[in-house]
């Protein structure tokens, strides 16, 4: 015995419709993450000290002292430093200068830090 088709033709097409939109909806976000995941994994590869320094936008020299002053983390391979973009940002973040701040009083407090 054969079911009935309790659909007519009338019926699927705002149905199939409803379920595009649906799918489509499904694609963008699926995009979003994709470019969310691919960052995070950017921020996670290690860079070398120059490319560190030029993604700062400083000299290598700088960002080795401040390395080795503690300021910047970074991992030590054999002979070799590595730096994460994450720790990159972090370190940025910290020594911005607070919007609305004199520079002179900062500049006091990082002197004397």
């Amino acid at each position: 015995m054969d079911a009935p088709d309790h659909t007519s033709g009338a019926n699927i097409v705002p149905a199939v419709d409803r379920l595009c939109e649906k799918l489509g909806l499904i694609v963008e976000e699926l995009r979003g993450l994709r470019a969310d995941i691919r960052e995070g994994q950017a921020r996670d590869i290690p860079l070398t000290r120059q490319e560190a320094a030029e993604y700062l936008k400083v000299h290598p020299d700088t960002l080795f002292r401040w390395a080795s002053e503690g300021k910047v983390k970074y991992a030590k391979l054999g002979n070799v430093m590595r730096f994460r973009k994450v720790d990159l940002d972090d370190f940025m973040e910290r020594e911005s200068v607070p919007a609305g701040k004199e520079l002179g009083t900062w500049a006091k407090r990082q002197i004397a830090r």
